[in-house]
């Protein structure tokens, strides 16, 4: 029993433990240092999560209010007639030529056919409003998840997708019936038969595949109009998407 703390005895355990504590030490040390850095990266990785899960909640509710804000606009008169983007041109086939275009645009009963036109789908593009936001409001995870990853046209090609043609069908009443109380469809028949001698030299392929006919005339504006709305939208979107990617890119970094 006396060996056990005789200073050889002592002097030798003391060794042994130096040495396993300068092996352990560097190991506990490492382990420490390991286990501080997963946790570092598993709270950045977090805030990174939350800080896209709110810009991601924040794009699609100011993308939801735009459509209000884009269409209230083309609402408004001159909406689409003074916006080149979007202003609806007198159908095929009276555009098919410049010749006839420049004569319908001397034209007073030319100019106000496009004027009577674009004003049916300023009347009727309210009636998309309700069509789009509900797409918004109905999408699946999956779905959601999509446009806030997205490209810069995601959600617009997403309802382009799903409720174009919901929308056109959305504005063909209201357009329909702008167009009857102007008597635009008389307006566009006088027109055909008064460019009927330009137009017989059109190539009679191409008139037959692009031609509106007087009782198509509604189908044809709520379809123009369908598209300006999209054009609109999607450039509005790619705006969106650009600031909030500014407003993550300012944020602090973790």
């Amino acid at each position: 029993m006396d060996a056990l703390y005789s200073p050889r005895f002592l002097l030798r355990s003391l060794f042994v433990s130096r040495i396993l504590f300068g092996l352990l030490l560097p190991l506990a040390l490492t382990a420490t240092f390991t286990g501080c850095a997963q946790g570092v990266e598993r709270l950045q990785s977090a805030a990174t999560d939350r800080v896209q899960s709110t810009l991601g909640a924040l794009f699609l509710r100011q993308f939801t209010t735009g459509i209000d804000t884009l269409i209230g606009g083309l609402a408004r008169e001159g909406g689409y007639l003074d916006n080149p983007l979007v202003r609806i041109l007198l159908p095929p086939p009276l555009g098919l030529t410049l010749d006839v275009a420049r004569d319908l645009h001397r034209d007073p009963k030319g100019l106000l056919l496009e004027t009577v036109i674009n004003r049916a789908a300023e009347n009727a593009i309210p009636a998309a409003g309700p069509v789009l936001k509900s797409v918004l409001a109905n999408m699946t995870p999956e779905q959601r998840q999509a446009i806030i990853t997205g490209d810069p046209h995601a959600a617009t090609a997403l309802l382009k997708e799903t409720a174009a043609d919901a929308v056109r069908q959305a504005l063909l009443p209201t357009i329909t019936e702008s167009l009857e109380a102007e008597a635009a469809m008389e307006m566009y028949g006088e027109l055909l038969e008064r460019q009927e001698s330009v137009l017989a030299v059109i190539d009679e392929s191409q008139a037959l595949q692009d031609a509106v006919s007087q009782d198509a005339l509604p189908d044809y504006v709520a379809q123009r109009a369908t598209d300006g709305l999209f054009i609109l939208l999607a450039e509005r979107e790619a705006a969106l998407r650009d600031s909030l990617s500014q407003l993550d890119r300012g944020r602090p970094q973790p």
